[in-house]
């Protein structure tokens, strides 16, 4: 089955995350836990602030699946509920056609650099 990989809203007020590492390839087995990308959130467009509210999240793998495609490069700012990736449940599985559901994810908070606070 086919699994579309989907940045998650992290935010209410999010508009665009900017992912900031990657830490998968395409052919990889996917356990749950497995890390896929680290995305910046930066909500300072949405309201007045002192300091600008960044966040950095990482979207991590909530089911085992091999992941077939991965669009997400370090850089590249997508909306919430873009797709970023494919994945399915088995590793011979054609990767063409729609997928038949959304991956299941699991967003944790991280530390962002030290060079932003």
């Amino acid at each position: 089955m086919l699994l579309a990989i989907e940045l998650p809203r992290l935010h209410e007020l999010m508009t665009a995350g900017v992912v900031t590492a990657v830490h998968v390839t395409p052919g990889t087995m996917l356990a749950p836990g497995a890390s896929l990308v680290d995305v910046r959130v930066d909500l300072s467009d949405a309201a007045a602030q002192d300091c600008p509210p960044v966040s950095w999240f990482r979207v991590v793998c909530g089911e085992r699946c091999v992941l077939r495609a991965l669009n997400a490069a370090e850089g590249s700012e997508f909306a919430p509920g873009a797709r970023i990736g494919l994945a399915s449940t088995a590793a011979d599985e054609a990767a063409t056609g729609d997928p038949a559901r959304a991956a299941r994810l699991t967003i944790v908070g991280i530390v962002g650099p030290e060079i932003e606070w």
